[in-house]
């Protein structure tokens, strides 16, 4: 297997889909309300911690090897290693990780937490952690990550954010995608009372992971250093490899990920806000000194990313 390159897989956030009108038009007014805020207070982006959560399958092959998946549609990304703890039959479901991140353009990665659907998911000290029930069905363990359990983290990156921020006396911002299980009317009130000013929640239209990019980003590199890692670490080594080594080779490959290349993603978000709230064919002068057309809400050209 030969080494990934991360510039390949940093093409995932490109989303190919037709929006409607009312999707354009809220693309365009997300843009227009960060490009504002922007204008008044440009230290915000030293100050933003974006967040969102990633999945990893391992489903067994012929020959007692895995395939490794970064989301649903990532079929085409894998990594094949021997793997002794995953057979065909009973034991053959697929292993899982699931866990939520943050970035941020001064300290890079600052945060990775495995959630509800991780296999063999443990605390630090080793214990399972505490399973959480589904909110319509309180006897019933969840599978997949809950709102509350969201919250959770989000408090644990409050608390991180708010002791780096105050070493430069300011407050922390945070941006995450809109699915129901990140925000919904009932997250929001937890995460208020949990001490987050709604005012520190910078929201972004759905079907607009480019306006996440540091993340989503981030993702992309975490990917192809994890593929190289298993192939390095275990493949090569021979280790007899089990779902909680996993669990460590992914964080330390997520925390090796530098500020620099966070940072990089981070300048470019405010020509980028400026193009989509603009109305088409309107020129907006970028940072680079060059002008370019704006979108009204469409995805801007490959060219203009």
């Amino acid at each position: 297997m030969k080494w990934a390159d991360p510039d390949l897989v940093r093409r995932r956030i490109d989303v190919k889909l037709d929006l409607t009108k009312i999707q354009k038009a809220r693309r365009k007014a997300a843009a227009a309300a960060l490009w504002q805020k922007y204008q008044s207070d440009p230290d915000m982006l030293q100050r933003i911690y974006f967040i969102d959560e990633c999945k990893f399958w391992m489903s067994d092959l012929a020959g007692g090897s895995v395939k490794v998946y970064c989301d649903a549609h990532d079929e085409n990304v894998h990594a094949v290693l021997p793997c002794k703890w995953m057979r065909k039959g009973k034991d053959a479901e697929a292993v899982k990780l699931h866990f939520v991140c943050a970035v941020n353009a001064v300290h890079g990665p600052v945060y990775c937490k495995f959630v509800t659907g991780t296999t063999d998911n443990k605390d630090h000290a080793g214990n399972l952690n505490v399973p959480y029930m589904l909110k319509d069905k309180p006897t019933q363990q969840a599978k997949s990550m809950t709102q509350l359990e969201f919250v959770h983290c989000m408090m644990e990156i409050k608390d991180i954010a708010n002791q780096q921020q105050a070493q430069r006396g300011t407050t922390p911002l945070y941006i995450f995608d809109n699915p129901s299980v990140h925000l919904g009317k009932d997250g929001l009130q937890m995460l208020i009372a949990g001490g987050i000013n709604e005012d520190q929640l910078l929201h972004i239209a759905t079907y607009s992971p480019d306006f996440n990019k540091p993340i989503e980003h981030a993702f992309g590199s975490l990917k192809a250093a994890f593929r190289n890692y298993l192939y390095n670490s275990c493949q090569l080594g021979g280790a007899d490899v089990k779902p909680r080594d996993l669990q460590h080779g992914l964080n330390n490959t997520f925390m090796k990920i530098t500020a620099a290349s966070v940072m990089a993603d981070v300048l470019k978000l405010p020509d980028l806000w400026n193009m989509v709230r603009s109305r088409k064919r309107s020129l907006c002068v970028c940072r680079d000194g060059k002008q370019r057309s704006g979108t009204a809400g469409d995805y801007p050209r490959k060219d203009q990313r």
